[in-house]
């Protein structure tokens, strides 16, 4: 058995109330650029990116400059890789982006060793002048390894979350996520009931909500130049 937050079994007739968004906003996610373990030349779980991984993030702020308009909120998971693209992509839109830890990878034994610790978000935080927020030294992950069906219930958690933010802030138009392949297969089949068999790194989903409806506006498009 797993350890998440109470939280995590939220169901979906619970979420969807009568209070609906009637005016069209964006998801818009993204899979981190490619890193040295992608590349082969790590096997740290926690690899930065690799200088084609880099360039693959500039290529993708370029592309999100003209996809998206009006208010933004950025949204990265906590591991180094998605950190680095977050850095690239808001710094071209002026911004600063807010860690997720529910964004995180799959927390799986074929990627992390035994016993493995992860830096606290407020040790992340401290350490970089471009995340927002305030955040403690709880830990983030899982205290065991994740199945197939906790990363869903975990995406589901997060879709929830998400759309009440939407709910919160009538003045927001798009949030932006940086996360993992598997973390994002999870989080479409949350929102859209479509499965993903292929995420390049830094290619961008992107989503609408309406009227508590997800609509997929298109899916992992490659946007590397």
């Amino acid at each position: 058995m797993n350890f998440y937050p109470e939280h995590y079994n939220i169901s979906e007739k619970r979420f969807f109330s009568k209070e609906k968004i009637t005016v069209e906003r964006f998801f818009f996610i993204i899979r981190h650029g490619e890193s040295l373990a992608n590349s082969g030349f790590s096997d740290n779980p926690d690899s930065s990116l690799s200088p084609r991984g880099k360039a693959q993030a500039v290529s993708c702020a370029s592309f999100l400059k003209t996809e998206i308009s009006g208010n933004i909120k950025f949204l990265s998971s906590p591991f180094l890789r998605t950190i680095q693209t977050a850095e690239i992509i808001t710094e071209s839109f002026n911004a600063k982006f807010f860690l997720e830890p529910l964004l995180h990878e799959f927390f799986s034994e074929t990627i992390f060793p035994q016993k493995y610790q992860a830096k606290s978000l407020k040790e992340i935080a401290l350490a970089n002048s471009k995340i927002d927020g305030s955040y403690t030294d709880e830990k983030w992950l899982p205290q065991y390894f994740e199945t197939k069906e906790d990363i869903l219930r975990r995406a589901v958690y997060l879709r929830n979350s998400l759309t009440k933010q939407f709910l919160s802030y009538p003045e927001l138009k798009n949030i932006v996520l940086i996360s993992h392949m598997a973390t994002i297969a999870a989080l479409v089949k949350s929102m859209c009931s479509i499965e993903v068999e292929k995420i390049d790194n830094c290619s961008v989903t992107k989503i609408s909500f309406e009227k508590n409806r997800f609509k997929v506006e298109y899916l992992a498009k490659s946007v590397i130049q």
